[in-house]
């Protein structure tokens, strides 16, 4: 779950799907809408990540950001060329995307997410 401070200051514990649905509609007057965003890619990605962490981790309890680890890859992909280059797209769900889209998109929500003039302050668990 993730923490959604607002501009009245209180705070929301939200489940990462409703999170991602939250954000689309809080974001997109800085170029960042609900259609940039494939939900089926971040969806799918959550949950495999989610079942491999749960997988290793057996009776432990998960924390993890879908979105930092998307947007850690993002930067590692930025400096992968061939094989590496497609296994980190496959993974992450970005393979049927055109080459490159996928920074935009990345870049897109971290200037929202970094905006100092947003009325509202976003904390990840």
């Amino acid at each position: 779950s993730l923490s959604v401070v607002c501009a009245e200051m209180s705070v929301l514990e939200v489940s990462t799907p409703l999170f991602l649905f939250l954000l689309s509609i809080l974001l997109p007057g800085y170029g960042c809408w609900a259609a940039d965003v494939p939900e089926d890619t971040t969806s799918e990605f959550s949950v495999r990540l989610y079942h491999r962490l749960q997988a290793a981790g057996g009776q432990e309890n998960i924390i993890f950001s879908p979105l930092s680890v998307s947007v850690a890859l993002g930067m590692v992909e930025l400096g992968a060329r061939g094989a590496s280059l497609e296994e980190i797209r496959e993974a992450v769900g970005f393979s049927h995307l055109l080459p490159g889209v996928e920074f935009s998109l990345l870049q897109n929500l971290t200037e929202a997410l970094s905006d100092d003039d947003a009325h509202y302050v976003i904390r990840f668990a």
